[in-house]
């Protein structure tokens, strides 16, 4: 035998033999409604699940953000390597085999246009460039005590 019922009108909890709840007077022997389940509870199971799924969207959003980035940079290596071996006139970035004549460099007309005018501005300005001299100063001797 129970030794308590708990009212499901009013919730207040009843010794096990009243038939009547003390409060409200609702029967307890009756029947219990149906409670509609406050919300759907994930299990321990569902929570993992999700956890590994964003783990893994992370570090798909991870990988390509690397790939871009390292793509960029082999990009832009790519692009620097080019510009040497259109100054040197020849594939700088490659070891000759042993016996090969060293190749020599382009004379000055192989620099692009652009940075031919760059350079000749630059040497302009370098000719004209007076350095700023500071006018001397005569510093004080210390006083002399007699």
């Amino acid at each position: 035998m129970r030794t308590s019922k708990k009212c499901h009108k009013c919730g207040l909890v009843n010794f096990g033999g009243d038939v009547d709840c003390r409060r409200c007077q609702a029967d307890l022997d009756a029947p219990q409604p149906i409670s509609e389940q406050p919300g759907r509870k994930f299990t321990k199971s569902t929570v993992y699940l999700f956890l590994f799924v964003l783990l893994l969207v992370g570090f798909g959003v991870w990988a390509y953000k690397y790939k871009t980035e390292s793509d960029k940079e082999l990009k832009a290596k790519a692009e620097f390597y080019g510009r040497q071996n259109d100054y040197a006139g020849h594939d700088v970035n490659t070891i000759p085999p042993p016996g090969a004549p060293t190749p020599t460099p382009q004379p000055y007309s192989a620099i692009r246009p652009e940075d031919q005018k760059r350079m000749e501005d630059l040497r302009k300005e370098m000719k004209d460039f007076k350095p700023f001299v500071r006018p001397s100063v005569s510093v004080p001797t210390p006083l002399q005590v007699p």
